[in-house]
């Protein structure tokens, strides 16, 4: 609120949007979600009765619309690709510590002067599988991809072998299907 008015116009609000966006990933994903197009959608949205270039917000207003979006998120699911996520995010931020202490690259501080040291953790989601049995699995992948069926299966026994750690267990994992597949899952007839 640069003219100290205790409200928030279009203009003032477009000059802070792209902080906004990177402090706070989840309005980016809450705009996508509603199908609105940028954050005077939102503005519009916690203030009905206005036209789009004389949005005003006070203050309550906009933490109210701040408050609807992260009512609406929901914590990221406790699945090993959100932890291999979140792994190799926090292995660059440790690897460019040095560095990003010398020239932040995150956003704006609210308090104090210049910049957080790193850019906030933005989770990428990569599908999910799931196995309904006989060979068989369902696939749901981005771009609202989804498959079912037996070529399914194979997508996911590749996937699974190439997120092994060496080439040894790798060999392993493959050999176990190899033996399943000859002689099925009773291990006490090999």
């Amino acid at each position: 609120d640069k003219d100290n008015s205790g409200t928030l116009t279009v203009k003032e609000m477009q000059e802070v949007v792209d902080d906004i966006l990177e402090r706070y990933p989840q309005i980016e994903l809450y705009l996508k979600s509603r199908q609105m197009k940028s954050i005077v959608d939102l503005m519009k949205d916690a203030n009905e009765d206005v036209k789009k270039e004389s949005i005003e917000l006070n203050i309550e207003e906009f933490r109210t619309a701040l408050s609807d979006v992260d009512g609406q998120m929901k914590n990221l699911p406790a699945t090993a690709q959100v932890a291999a996520q979140q792994g190799a995010y926090l292995a660059d931020c440790f690897n460019r510590m040095e560095k990003c202490d010398k020239n932040p690259e995150g956003p704006i501080r609210i308090r104090g002067e210049g910049r957080h040291r790193f850019k906030p953790f933005r989770y990428r989601h990569l599908g999910q599988f799931a196995p309904l049995g006989g060979d068989q699995a369902a696939a749901q992948l981005p771009g609202d991809w989804i498959s079912i069926g037996h070529s399914t299966q194979w997508l996911w026994y590749s996937i699974y072998a190439s997120k092994q750690v060496s080439w040894r267990t790798r060999a392993l994992v493959v050999g176990d299907w190899t033996r399943r597949f000859l002689f099925g899952r009773d291990s006490s007839r090999i």
